[in-house]
């Protein structure tokens, strides 16, 4: 099973893979129409828009799932969730006794005002910025690739003179 957690996040947005009976805590069944926003230190900005989802994916419940009606809200919805508006509003909405365990409630997030732009201007805002943020994530996919090339061929040349690279 795909798993979003934080710790993937934090890892390079990339999703782990457990099987189903390994997972302890409870989890939200996912697929590529959501867009993650991370519940946990909201100073910290975590959202995700998971481009590849696998049929069995979930994510940790530290993560607020956002599932628009149309594909063209699901990237205005993830701009708007990085906007530094919307973060300030989270850290002014925060509970929790130390910087740490700070949380912030699903239900004060949909308290955001926003600006629901015309229909016309979403078709349009989406079809400037969808492959923008497609090139980024094929970026990154091709940054991983590239550090894990990097990262055996270390090992190899390591492990012919009796080393392993950690």
């Amino acid at each position: 099973m795909q798993v979003y957690s934080i710790a993937a996040y934090d890892n390079g947005k990339t999703p782990e893979f457990q099987w189903s009976t390994e997972i302890g805590s409870s989890k939200f069944f996912i697929d590529n129409k959501c867009v993650l926003l991370s519940k946990l230190n909201p100073a910290i900005c975590r959202v995700w828009m998971p481009w590849e989802v696998a049929e069995q994916a979930v994510c940790s419940s530290e993560f607020i799932v956002y599932r628009p009606k149309q594909e063209n809200e699901r990237i205005y919805l993830y701009a708007l969730l990085c906007s530094q508006d919307f973060r300030q509003f989270l850290l002014s909405h925060v509970s929790g006794a130390s910087r740490s365990r700070q949380r912030v409630s699903p239900k004060e997030t949909l308290q955001f005002q926003i600006s629901y732009p015309s229909k016309e201007a979403l078709v349009s805002f989406t079809a400037r910025v969808k492959p923008l943020y497609e090139r980024i994530y094929l970026g990154e996919k091709q940054r991983k690739k590239l550090i894990n090339y990097r990262d055996r061929a270390l090992n190899v040349i390591f492990a012919s003179q009796g080393e392993v690279l950690r």
